[in-house]
């Protein structure tokens, strides 16, 4: 969409029981279909980078990976990437 004016980025995910909105990725609301509503606040830890602490987490499982020579079974590969870049070529060919 566009506004004429800056916006906070939100997402915004609907089911059978409610709707949870994030917004700006520092606050999740929930309001749920019998009026009661929850909300939190703040997603980011600090208030700093919300890039940092998900990279450290990632750059230990290289560094183990690395290390042992061992994927942990939840662990993304690039044979998983592939796999997502080819259904998202089928989502797009599907859709053109």
């Amino acid at each position: 969409f566009a506004a004429p004016v800056s916006v906070a980025p939100r997402v915004v995910i609907s089911g059978t029981d409610g709707v949870a909105e994030i917004i700006n990725d520092q606050r999740v609301v929930v309001r749920y279909v019998d009026g009661n509503r929850t909300e939190s606040l703040p997603l980011a830890g600090d208030g700093g980078d919300p890039h940092l602490e998900p990279m450290r987490r990632w750059a230990r499982v290289v560094r183990d990976a690395v290390r042992t020579g061992e994927i942990t079974g939840d662990t993304p590969t690039f044979e998983d990437g592939r796999v997502v870049a080819r259904l998202l070529d089928a989502v797009r060919n599907a859709a053109a």
